[in-house]
């Protein structure tokens, strides 16, 4: 298989793996989707009673910034943020093995930090990309 160096190339090699086949409010989307830890986090959340979170999934989200949003709706307390942000590490953590498997190639940690930074260009290296994400995901 030819090596993918660019997120588009990445974008079509994973284009079979998706977020969800239906968004909080239970309505099914067109196209078949298969809900992932990082997605079934936030469904969780956005389809309890009386949430005011409001969730549909997208494979081009911003995963920090949609955590932001569900502490913001979900009016959480230091405490309960913490909580939940270790909780919300687990799904990514289960997320990277479910979509990537082998963090031992560029093009995986590339697919990660897309994930919470969909306009940047890629780093070039995987050190690069861990200390991108450590950035990234060190938020309170």
């Amino acid at each position: 298989m030819a090596t993918h160096n660019s997120l588009d190339g990445l974008s079509q090699r994973f284009s079979n793996i998706a977020l969800s086949d239906d968004d909080a409010t239970g309505e099914t989307s067109t196209a078949p989707r298969r809900r992932t830890p990082v997605d079934q986090y936030f469904y969780e959340h956005a389809s309890r009673p009386g949430s005011k979170f409001k969730y549909n999934s997208d494979t081009k989200l911003n995963i920090r910034k949609t955590f932001d949003d569900l502490a913001k709706a979900e009016k959480w307390r230091r405490k309960k943020r913490l909580a939940e942000k270790r909780k919300f590490f687990e799904a990514i953590d289960s997320e990277f093995t479910t979509r990537f498997g082998d963090g031992n190639k560029l093009e995986t940690w590339q697919r990660l930090v897309a994930m919470f930074e969909p306009d940047d260009p890629p780093p070039t290296s995987i050190t690069k990309c861990k200390k991108v994400k450590e950035i990234l995901i060190s938020f309170d």
